[in-house]
């Protein structure tokens, strides 16, 4: 089912398997469509608890913590395929249920970065962003914020 129609000339198309679900991912050669310019600039920094980032001017969006919101009903799903025996039906159907819960949670945090993103690069032609050392911080105490967040 093709959930939007095609714009410019097809170049690859590349079938992927996520759980159940199966994807024709097309990849077209468009014209770029110039944003209108914008002199204005912002600077972000970026949090994680409970700001998911803070702008120059002093706006703070929420971290979303789609992780957060699913966990216990991951870690429920998870301890119901522990227990299932291997290479059942029950299992493979209770793996596809996990699969479907980090999907979601996946799918949730790609459309909030999307969203956030796409608004910022609408209303500014600068955006600066500190300089921080992600790999490391998510090897620190604050890795599941920033796993949640989505940066790593």
């Amino acid at each position: 089912k093709l959930h939007r129609p095609l714009e410019g000339k097809i170049k690859t198309a590349t079938v992927k398997r996520e759980g159940e679900h199966w994807y024709i991912i097309f990849i077209t050669e468009v014209d770029p469509k110039p944003l209108p310019p914008s002199e204005e600039a912002i600077g972000i920094d970026l949090g994680t608890n409970p700001h998911f980032l803070v702008t120059s001017e002093g706006e703070m969006v929420e971290a979303p913590r789609h992780f957060q919101k699913a966990e216990e009903k991951l870690a429920k799903a998870q301890r119901e395929l522990s227990r299932k025996k291997k290479g059942s039906n029950r299992r493979k159907k209770a793996r596809l249920k996990v699969a479907k819960l980090h999907r979601k949670i996946a799918n949730q945090r790609r459309d909030f970065h999307h969203k956030l993103a796409r608004r910022l690069v609408n209303a500014y032609g600068t955006i600066v962003h500190e300089d921080l050392n992600i790999l490391a911080l998510s090897r620190s105490y604050v890795a599941k914020g920033i796993h949640d967040a989505g940066w790593a």
